[in-house]
């Protein structure tokens, strides 16, 4: 099959995000099943994949997470659907194979994180400017469609910066940034808080690497042009959507910090559920209550005072690790962390090479980590059906571009 194949697939992995409900997850199953025929039909062999997992010890910590969170559910009596949480695991390891036997152009990832910044934005700007929504939701809802946008909005924007080289065309670079800064705006519109910090860091990051070698007074010059930047474009948004919910956010913690009352449904509801995830987790420590268990000493939290009765409105502890903490306790944390630590560390190692290209794709890849991160401040990433989609398929996806340039011929 030829490479080009695998090009049209990488540009639409990232360009099809949001073309249609569950679309996130087309273009890492199809370049898993595409691993999968390989092996199947025997253009890999059994010995390519037994290598990889060799070599690659992020591999280890996905089989390491598999074990724990099927133990822990069958230990819990948890529903039978959170099996089918550790499917991104399993399937998508073969993604490595699939592009390693035919590399496509790592081009198509960039431009195709445009065009999906492009469509997350057309339909972000409909939901708010003609249907009147307050917050733009995507398909289902404002959380996972608003981190999601900054995701295609960072990967563009990084690519029309540190491939400046690479792309010539000016089409081409226009797309890059007009789509970068689209997804961004998405995620605006979305009023999703939680990945605002992402969009400071991310221009921030862009900026200087664009500016490398720039006197320092210039470089303060496009620090103040992109404060500029982002004032004007808070000022234009709709008020509700950015200013009103910033305002909402400062105003919930600080009543919460001073009395302990939940005033609003996002941060200091949030503090609640991270105080109630706490005592929950710390009466079972090493092993947690279970998806429906822990609600159980949260209860009683409430009935001692501890806990305000309004946890019980929402019921969700929107933290990566608090959540882990109360449901599966200290192993389910651990197996999280090494999920993390290990997709960051096989970037981490190529930080460093030789090739222009890998170091890039080295940087992305640890940046990609950082954002999921940041994102699970305030939402569980590994508990969310697209964020763990999104993010297990594309760091294989940019794992399988760097092995593609750094694998020798002969082991794959």
């Amino acid at each position: 099959m030829a490479p080009r194949f695998t090009t049209a697939l990488l540009f639409l992995t990232p360009a099809m995000m949001f073309a249609f409900p569950g679309a996130y997850a087309m273009g890492g199953l199809a370049f898993a099943a595409l691993g999968i025929r390989y092996l199947v039909k025997k253009t890999a062999s059994v010995r390519d994949a037994l290598l990889l997992l060799k070599l690659q010890r992020v591999l280890w910590a996905f089989g390491f997470y598999v074990v724990i969170q099927i133990l822990l559910t069958a230990y819990h009596e948890d529903r039978a659907s959170n099996y089918g949480n550790v499917a991104p695991f399993v399937i998508f390891p073969f993604i490595l194979i699939a592009i390693l036997k035919h590399p496509p152009d790592a081009k198509a990832l960039w431009l195709g994180a445009a065009m999906g910044g492009l469509i997350a934005f057309g339909i972000a700007a409909y939901q708010i400017y003609v249907a009147g929504m307050g917050r733009a939701i995507g398909f289902r809802n404002p959380i996972p469609f608003g981190n999601t946008a900054v995701v295609l909005g960072t990967t563009a924007l990084f690519g029309s910066v540190f491939y400046r080289r690479t792309f010539q065309n000016f089409h081409e670079k226009a797309l890059l940034v007009v789509g970068g800064l689209a997804g961004l705006m998405s995620s605006l519109l979305s009023g999703s808080k939680g990945g605002w910090l992402s969009l400071l860091m991310v221009l921030l990051l862009a900026a200087n690497k664009a500016t490398t070698g720039f006197h320092w007074l210039r470089r303060a010059g496009v620090l103040i042009a992109i404060a500029g930047l982002l004032a004007a474009v808070v000022a234009l948004s709709p008020r509700a959507v950015v200013v009103d919910r910033i305002a909402s956010a400062y105003d919930g913690v600080v009543v919460w910090l001073k009395t302990g009352n939940v005033t609003d449904g996002s941060a200091s509801a949030r503090l609640e559920a991270f105080k109630a995830g706490i005592i929950a987790g710390s009466s079972s420590p090493i092993l947690g209550h279970g998806q429906e268990g822990q609600f159980t000493p949260i209860k009683q939290a409430i009935d001692d005072g501890k806990v305000r009765k309004q946890f019980m409105d929402f019921k969700v502890i929107d933290n990566e690790f608090i959540s882990l903490f109360a449901s599966k306790g200290l192993l389910g944390v651990l197996a999280a962390v090494l999920v993390h630590a290990g997709i960051f560390f096989s970037f981490y190692r190529y930080r460093r090479h030789e090739l222009e290209s890998v170091r890039n794709l080295s940087t992305m890849g640890m940046l990609l980590v950082v954002l999921y991160l940041e994102f699970g401040l305030s939402v569980s990433v590994l508990g969310t059906n697209i964020f763990r989609i999104v993010y297990v398929s594309w760091s294989m996806i940019l794992l399988g571009l760097i092995l593609a340039e750094t694998q020798p011929p002969k082991e794959i």
